[in-house]
């Protein structure tokens, strides 16, 4: 990028994942991808880039449809031929977002489930991080009974155990 963040260089990459051509990714700012970064934000922006020579953020790039994705960006100042440039380079950081989140998730379970002593408490507390990952509206758990052999959903609305079917049944389905 330019000192005024306009776009300089962009790689095939930057095309494709942002689903742009050069020529139109050429033409825009960092503004008109980072909808994080006002124009008003850039002159500090370059100032600190300047004075520390590098800078490693996390932010979010806006695709040409308009979807926005988190992006880990690395900063460094650059001085060629009387020009100045921050040269940067942006990763997708989607699946660690994704990773992270699973973490907290199972972390939070793992914590409910060492301190409670009532199911209802643990298998809303399982709902509600899971919640955070996927789509929990039909989510049910299931237990099984090893002496009875019957599976039992604790959740259910009657909220008392309600026995559903046989083992040997859900085998043939």
């Amino acid at each position: 990028m330019t000192e005024a963040g306009q776009l300089f260089y962009v790689n095939e990459a930057a095309c494709r994942v942002l689903g742009y051509r050069r020529e139109e990714l050429l033409a825009m700012s960092i503004h008109d991808l980072d909808p994080n970064f006002p124009i008003e934000a850039w002159p500090l922006h370059w100032r600190e880039l300047k004075e520390k020579g590098s800078l490693t953020f996390q932010s979010s790039h806006r695709r040409k449809n308009g979807r926005e994705f988190p992006v880990e960006v690395t900063s460094n100042y650059v001085a060629f031929e009387g020009e100045e440039y921050n040269c940067s380079f942006a990763r997708d950081i989607t699946e660690r977002r994704r990773a992270e989140q699973a973490q907290a998730a199972l972390l939070r379970v793992s914590e409910v489930a060492s301190k409670t002593e009532n199911l209802e408490s643990l298998l809303r507390t399982v709902r509600q991080q899971l919640g955070t990952l996927i789509d929990t509206r039909n989510f049910f758990v299931a237990l099984y009974d090893t002496e009875t052999k019957l599976y039992t959903f604790p959740t259910a609305r009657t909220r008392t155990p309600t026995k559903i079917f046989h083992l040997s049944l859900w085998r043939e389905v």
